[in-house]
């Protein structure tokens, strides 16, 4: 695709010139001329990475990619901002969920429980997750102040809990009632920073900020101090992590940097090691018996037993890849997957298995958002389009001009404990809805005369509390109607003119899915509310909302869209295939079946999922799906049937045919990022948001000052 670029915006591009070709243009598209508003108006800023915690759940056969049964492992990350990603490694680190954290809110230790996430944090308070619901279904004091670890024994019916005061508290656990206080654990001099259960369930290892460990029972018998100090040294020493590598091995990090072993069973130092430059803040233990440590000084150390001295260990492989302090590191349990994180704000991992190698790689899991937060209307009551995201609990709004920059308009503050879920603004751009997790709230965006100028404002539509917390919404064409997908798993829809309230709960078999990635688009014509959780697409009756059909996919839908002036549904999976479906009949439609499910070549060697899918009404034909390194437009009117010529030929030639369609079909655009949004406003005219990493890389602290060389 030939596109020259036409700039709105404070930052200049290049026009490439007629003729000449670049990365992301081609033939087969029609040439066009298309005026690029860049904007770089909103201001993201990912949060620091305080834990992790994993979880692995057994699919079915018909969640499974190769139709057999295998294992999904997914993993929870808490950042500084209380809010908690729910990540799915087995589909190639797709966020499937956020649960929002708020003001006076804190996380900084958690464990994964069947379907619930048990969290607590510096403000006193642990909380039950559900995770089906998305919300919170229990709350604890812990009557010892902040808490600072937290750790769940082999059998999964024991949680303990580390203090500010000193003391551990131990708690019950079952999937029916959720934590029961049991006991307390008798305090100690400092708060404890980490607690690890022995292999056995039999011993907990306590570290406090003392430079002490204690070993003790279940029931609170004291079986060994141990000290990381002489108590005449003034200087202070904390226990920052402690992990078991068997019943009778303990291994502790310090803030001297040094990695001790110790005989758990008599309460014996065995060995110390130095690695790092800096405190060691976090351990973890691989499924063969090695230990990883990660630190201040952003390195993570794999250790080893000798061979030729089993009781010996010794660093075999250290790796950098992050700036700044490392927080958090963890190995999944079946597939082995090292991740870790911190102040830096992106996710690495590494392959456990493969991490001593010389030619080990890696992955870098983007810290900017997976889901979108950013979104448009076609116009407004100041006669331009409006663009809005929200942060925590402020929705922004600009207007977009043709003729200057972006005009700052609006910022409404939610008086929510919990930050934003999510946001949807009319096409019109008249109405404007936000969920937190206390409900849904509806503004009415109106124009008041100051001055001879325009001044947008919002006022509160009263009326709304019979929504619930919402995951997703969308507002129909008309504008009528406001259509929900609740957090717990329900279909809601609000008639805006007489206030009636209409809900259908989905389908048992489908509310189990709503804790996993979804999506809501209305058909253009009002007729269809079109969802998908996870790898399944269900299809509604708008003015009924009764269940109208369901289809599914091999791989977990990462976007969705209903096709402008037809029928279609257009839906984007992890692996980048490409599916059209007909909402008529709820299966492929026959431009999909041509082909089957395709991805474009052109995509093959981006990285990242397509996390944005959109159609404009001037030119109904041309998808723009979004990544973060890049654009591809899917112009869906191209036929993807072979010829029947060719069909009779021999199947290489039908293959090159086959591979000269699809990439006619899909051009990619790669010269914004990274993105955090682009979408058609018509068909001559395209929305670009970017966030630089420069930006982000300019709000985060400084790394750890290092001693020069030679100093």
């Amino acid at each position: 695709m030939q596109m020259s670029t036409r700039v709105v915006s404070s930052s200049t591009t290049s026009t490439p010139k007629r003729g000449k070709r670049k990365e992301g243009s081609g033939k087969g598209l029609q040439e066009m001329s298309m005026t690029v508003h860049r904007m770089k108006c909103v201001q993201t800023q990912p949060q620091a990475i305080n834990c992790i915690a994993f979880q692995s759940l057994l699919l079915e056969q018909n969640q499974h990619e190769d139709g057999d049964l295998g294992v999904q492992e997914k993993c929870a990350i808490a950042r500084a901002d209380a809010t908690i990603e729910i990540w799915n490694i087995t589909a190639g680190y797709v966020l499937e969920q956020i649960l929002p954290g708020g003001h006076g809110l804190s996380v900084e230790c958690m464990v994964w429980l069947e379907n619930t996430l048990i969290t607590a944090g510096v403000y006193s308070n642990i909380f039950e997750w559900d995770l089906a619901a998305g919300t919170i279904t229990a709350q604890h004091d812990s009557y010892g102040g902040p808490v600072f670890s937290m750790a769940i024994n082999n059998a999964k019916d024991t949680v303990v809990i580390g203090c500010d005061d000193g003391s551990v508290r131990m708690y019950e656990f079952d999937v029916q009632t959720g934590l029961t206080f049991k006991r307390t654990i008798a305090k100690q001099g400092g708060r404890v920073l980490c607690l690890s259960w022995a292999p056995d369930d039999a011993t907990l290892a306590v570290g406090d900020d003392q430079g002490g460990i204690r070993i003790v029972t279940g029931t609170g018998k004291v079986l060994h101090r141990l000290l990381l100090q002489d108590s005449s040294v003034e200087e202070k020493v904390c226990v920052w992590d402690v992990v078991f590598t068997s019943t009778n091995t303990l291994a502790s990090a310090s803030s001297r940097g040094q990695i001790q072993f110790w005989n758990a069973l008599h309460g014996v130092e065995t060995q110390t090691l130095s690695s790092h430059t800096g405190p060691i803040l976090a351990l973890a233990t691989t499924r063969t018996g090695e230990i990883l440590s990660t630190g201040v000084d952003a390195k993570v150390v794999m250790y080893k037993q000798a061979i030729t001295n089993g009781s010996e260990w010794e660093p075999v492989q250290q790796r950098r890849e992050l700036t700044r302090d490392c927080r958090a590191i963890n190995v999944s349990p079946v597939s082995q997957q090292i991740l870790y994180g911190g102040l830096d704000t992106t996710l690495c991992s590494f392959d456990a298995k493969e991490f001593a190698s010389p030619n080990a790689s890696h992955h870098i899991v983007s810290s900017l958002p997976q889901m979108n937060s950013v979104y448009l209307s076609n116009t407004s009551l100041l006669g331009v389009p409006m663009l809005c995201s929200f942060e925590n609990t402020r929705i922004n709004i600009w207007s977009i001009a043709s003729k200057r920059d972006i005009q700052y308009e609006l910022q409404i503050n939610l008086k929510s404990v919990s930050n934003v879920t999510c946001v949807a603004i009319s096409k019109c751009g008249k109405f404007l809805a936000a969920s937190a997790l206390d409900g849904v709230r509806v503004f009415k965006l109106i124009v008041k005369e100051e001055n001879g100028k325009g001044t947008l404002e919002a006022e509160k539509i009263m009326g709304t509390e019979a929504l619930s917390a919402s995951r997703e919404l969308s507002f129909t064409t008309s504008t009528q109607y406001l259509v929900s997908l609740a957090c717990n798993g329900s279909l809601e829809m609000l008639n805006l003119e007489t206030g009636e309230f209409t809900r259908t709960a989905l389908p048992q078999k489908l509310a189990s899915k709503t804790q996993t990635r979804c999506h809501l688009s209305i058909s253009s014509n009002d007729e269809w509310a079109v969802m998908s959780l996870a790898n399944t697409i269900i299809w509604f009756t708008l003015d009924t909302l009764k269940l109208h059909g369901v289809a599914r996919t091999r791989s977990i839908i990462t976007s969705l869209s209903t096709v402008p002036k037809t029928s279609g549904v257009l839906v984007v999976t992890a692996n980048k295939q490409i599916t059209m479906f007909d909402s008529e009949k709820c299966v492929a439609s026959k431009w999909s079946k041509d082909a089957g499910s395709f991805v474009p070549k052109s995509w093959a060697k981006y990285k990242g999922i397509v996390q944005q899918l959109s159609f404009c009404e001037g030119s109904p034909s041309l998808a723009v799906c979004v990544t973060q390194s890049g654009i591809l437009f899917v112009d869906i009117s191209k036929s993807l049937s072979v010829s029947a010529s060719s069909a009779r030929a021999n199947p290489e030639k039908r293959a090159k045919q086959h591979d000269q369609k699809i990439a006619d079909v899909g051009k990619s655009l790669t010269i914004y990022k990274p993105l955090l949004f682009a979408q058609l406003l018509d068909k001559h005219s395209l929305v670009v948001v970017e966030r630089s990493w420069l930006a982000i890389e300019a709000a985060l602290p400084d790394p750890i000052a290092r001693t020069k060389y030679g100093t």
